[in-house]
């Protein structure tokens, strides 16, 4: 099963102090859940902040072939609190799997697993009770920030939050902080990470960002520059900084062409050596890039077709080679394991087609595919909202392509993840 696609290094600190922090809080939020849903009373006095706590419940079973059942529960609470110049957020989560953990790393699931991430000065996340073969529950601080409005749409928020970059759906080249897999159906909540972001418009259709994100080390961390603009059906911004121990600079655009949306990404990482890239571009540097396009044909409610192509230059053109790498080189894994790489081999390919049922629900089908090596997965999954405050995903993974070969080593990125069917509701209070 290709789980280290769903992973993130755990981010550990011996202290146990910022550990209990985070537990308190997080335990503090779950333990008011039945207030969510409803804007508190605010202090009876002038610019006194407006305070709302939302929680969901979402409870999954998956069904692998061949392996062990799993159940999962996540209870989640939002505390927002808003004042006229200052946004702050927090949100916790409990989470209890009952069978292997590791069963929720298949095809489309990997949002209902434990996730640490990579970019995080501390984890936040406390086990509770002893991790058994069984059962395994752990509470959560999964958003933690503040947004300062500095005046004329300049703006700072500095926290744990979510950060996401590009214009892709399933593929990304840029997309590198705790993202989201091309295989995961369910995309609701991105893990959070430990960031600073300095937002500051320049006129109307122009604006600069600085990013500067924390890690355990300082290798570990990251700082970006981001330059953004408009115009009339198009848009593109320029990124540039570094990224773990990376140089990094990216160019993005999308536009709108005779009705249809088409973007694309180009990241060229500096690694110090070790890089190749199918541009031409100096060693040491790797290339990752990405072009989709997506249209909306007059079809009933409308049936939406998106194609997405991602060439990775990290990734291995024998993806047996890129298996052994995982399992011999601690930096391939890591890079996986960040975000660096969506695919193990150096080309990737997403096709999905989306039809709306009606305003409530929607049915697509999903395929993903390693271009080398023939193998991928097919998902169909439907997603269905029942009234104002329940929500149901059904998901099938149908995986094909060559199985292990002797002595059980993959001969293809996804050939060994098992059929697997998930059925998942979620409840907002």
């Amino acid at each position: 099963m290709n789980r280290a696609l769903h992973q993130h290094p755990a981010a550990r600190i011996p202290a146990a102090g910022p550990r209990r922090y985070a537990r308190s809080v997080a335990a503090a939020l779950l333990g008011v859940s039945l207030a969510a849903g409803r804007e508190l009373p605010s202090p009876e006095i002038a610019g006194g902040p407006r305070l709302a706590l939302n929680s969901s419940a979402t409870a999954a079973a998956v069904w692998p072939e061949g392996g062990d059942d799993v159940l999962s529960l996540r209870l989640r609470s939002a505390l927002v609190m808003d004042w006229p110049d200052l946004h702050l957020e927090l949100a916790g989560d409990l989470h209890g799997v009952h069978g292997d953990p590791m069963g929720l790393a298949g095809v489309g699931f990997a949002g209902m697993g434990a996730a640490g991430a990579g970019y995080r000065l501390w984890d936040g996340t406390e086990e509770m009770g002893e991790e058994t073969a069984e059962a395994l529950w752990s509470v959560a601080l999964d958003r933690a920030w503040m947004e300062f409005h500095l005046g004329q749409g300049r703006r700072l928020r500095i926290g744990r939050q979510a950060v996401g970059l590009g214009r892709g759906v399933l593929f990304s080249a840029v997309d590198v902080f705790a993202p989201f897999s091309a295989l995961d159906v369910d995309r609701e909540w991105r893990v959070g990470v430990d960031a600073l972001r300095l937002e500051w418009p320049l006129g109307d259709l122009w604006s600069a960002e600085v990013l500067a994100l924390g890690a355990e080390s300082w290798h570990g961390s990251a700082f970006l520059g981001r330059l953004r603009g408009y115009w009339d059906r198009y848009d593109a911004e320029i990124l540039a900084g570094r990224r773990g121990r990376d140089t990094m600079l990216a160019l993005v655009g999308s536009a709108a062409v005779a009705g249809a949306e088409v973007h694309a990404e180009a990241a060229f990482y500096d690694t110090d050596g070790g890089g190749r890239g199918w541009l031409a571009t100096p060693e040491g540097w790797v290339t990752q890039t990405l072009l989709g396009a997506s249209y909306t044909f007059a079809v009933g409610n409308g049936l939406t077709l998106l194609a997405e192509h991602h060439f990775n230059g990290f990734g291995e053109e024998d993806v047996a080679q890129a298996w052994a790498l995982l399992a011999l080189r601690p930096s391939y894994r890591e890079r996986l394991q960040r975000g660096d790489m969506r695919v193990l081999g150096r080309h990737g390919i997403a096709v999905q087609a989306t039809y709306a049922f009606s305003v409530n629900g929607e049915g697509a089908v999903r395929w993903v595919l390693n271009a080398e090596d023939g193998s991928g997965a097919v998902t169909p999954f439907l997603a269905w909202q029942v009234g104002q405050r329940t929500s149901v995903l059904l998901s099938l993974a149908i995986p094909h392509g060559p199985g292990a070969g002797r002595f059980g080593v993959p001969r293809s990125e996804y050939g060994d993840v098992p059929l697997t069917a998930m059925a998942q509701v979620r409840v907002y209070d």
